[in-house]
């Protein structure tokens, strides 16, 4: 199969984490349409886990491994845009602590491949303190997985409040 049979095959696939009782069940079918695309290892590695709980227990080591060198980082933050480094957005987090990560949850979420790039778009809902102010409510996001050097990274990371839902 070809890359471009191989994406076409893949399509769009809902992906949800979520705390409900389906939520390993979501889990499950990606990981099965992850292998149809020949991503299994963006599987294998619980890149999207990963991720997640290291935002959750503002582990800098982690992301600091899991996000490119040049990545594109932008977000919407109570009004006021930011473009932000890698060195930027891992000051956020570890001892400095200027974004706490008490819940978050994703939904209507969509993955998309490409070859050895992976797509998410969604929605999510969090609870957190960034600068000192409480962020709640929903928010629109779009994350680009892509595997450099052997490992899976983000590449671009793009999120904005908004009010309602998909």
């Amino acid at each position: 199969m070809n890359e471009s049979t191989r994406s076409a095959a893949f399509g769009v696939h809902a992906y949800r984490l979520c705390r409900s009782s389906r939520a390993e069940q979501f889990r499950k079918e990606n990981r099965q349409v992850l292998r149809a695309g020949g991503l299994d290892d963006f599987a294998q590695a619980k890149v999207l886990e990963r991720f997640h709980q290291a935002l959750l227990n503002n582990d800098k080591a982690v992301l600091d491994d899991m996000i490119a060198d040049q990545v594109i980082w932008v977000a919407e933050r109570f009004g006021k845009g930011e473009n932000l480094s890698k060195a930027q957005v891992l000051a956020h987090f570890g001892s400095k602590k200027e974004v706490k990560v008490e819940e978050h949850t994703r939904d209507h979420v969509r993955l998309t491949a490409f070859a050895n790039t992976v797509v998410m778009t969604g929605n999510s809902t969090s609870v957190m303190k960034y600068k000192g102010q409480v962020s709640r409510g929903p928010r629109l996001f779009a994350i680009v997985y892509g595997k450099q050097n052997g490992r899976w990274q983000v590449l671009v990371h793009s999120i904005m409040d908004y009010d309602g839902m998909l």
